[in-house]
């Protein structure tokens, strides 16, 4: 599943001492059993992750991340029972100390999460394995039967769907910096499918605006020569020309502009005054 070959290491001693420590007789008494338990744990989650080992992009996420390809078994106070975490190239099954083998079952449940904090950690800027997995799916799968919506509507016109992802992320990284309203989790879960609303968005008033009139489609190419159509983001706290986005053309190109408080608010009516362009 993970195309590499990983071993586990877990401290006996340890884990036995923490067994009597937190009077768990399940662990004093099948040690073994209960560590196992808690690797067997990820199985479910890393199948998740991975799509049953399809994803290679989460693959080598996590092999990345995971360098020491071990899986070890920790006490951690701050966790209320079981969690994971990825820490000096390990992964590591977490568990409190005092409440060593509660809800094990339960101890991967938030592994992507873990591992864009791990993400993170390495390097802030980079883009989150939940937004490349929402990018993949909600954006990139669907940008074909996008593209062919908006080369109908422009009778031939071959468009082209633009975003920069790592420098839209880096944006929306450095405004949480500057304005702590940032959503960070949230845009990372939306990433791809807030890029679409915007796409979408605009192939509906060019359906309404346009209607297939050869002078209006004119209009529109010769102004937007590149056949270009952009989403950008631009630093937090930059005046925009409505409340949550705005558009222009510029240099041939078709931009969406918004910042990274307002990523995806309203993105569907960001281009409704696109004719007030032309």
């Amino acid at each position: 599943m993970l195309k590499q070959t990983y071993k586990a290491e877990v401290n006996f001693n340890q884990f036995y001492a923490y067994a009597v420590a937190g009077d768990s007789d399940w662990i004093k008494n099948s040690p073994g059993t209960a560590a196992l338990n808690y690797i067997e744990s990820s199985v479910y989650y890393l199948k998740r992750l991975t799509e049953e080992g399809k994803d290679d992009m989460a693959i080598e996420a996590f092999n990345d991340l995971v360098s020491e390809r071990i899986f070890t078994l920790e006490a951690d106070p701050k966790v209320s029972y079981s969690d994971c975490s990825i820490r000096n190239g390990k992964f590591e099954f977490n568990f409190n100390p005092t409440n060593p083998g509660v809800n094990v079952d339960y101890t991967c449940q938030e592994l992507e999460k873990r591992l864009d904090e791990a993400l993170a950690a390495k390097d802030p800027e980079a883009l989150p394995v939940i937004a490349r997995r929402d990018l993949q799916k909600e954006f990139e799968d669907k940008k074909e039967d996008l593209t062919s919506q908006f080369k109908e509507q422009l009778l031939g016109a071959d468009v082209k769907l633009m975003a920069d992802y790592d420098a839209i992320w880096k944006t929306i990284v450095a405004g949480k910096k500057v304005n702590s309203d940032v959503d960070l989790e949230s845009c990372s879960r939306r990433f791809g499918s807030v890029l679409k609303q915007y796409f979408e968005g605009f192939l509906y008033y060019m359906k309404n605006k346009l209607n297939k009139d050869d002078m209006m489609v004119e209009g529109f190419t010769e102004a937007v020569s590149t056949l270009e159509l952009w989403v950008e983001v631009a630093p937090e706290g930059t005046k925009l020309k409505d409340s949550y986005y705005e558009i222009e053309i510029k240099d041939g190109k078709f931009i969406i502009r918004t910042t990274p408080s307002n990523y995806g608010t309203n993105g569907d009516y960001a281009t409704q005054n696109f004719v007030d362009l032309l």
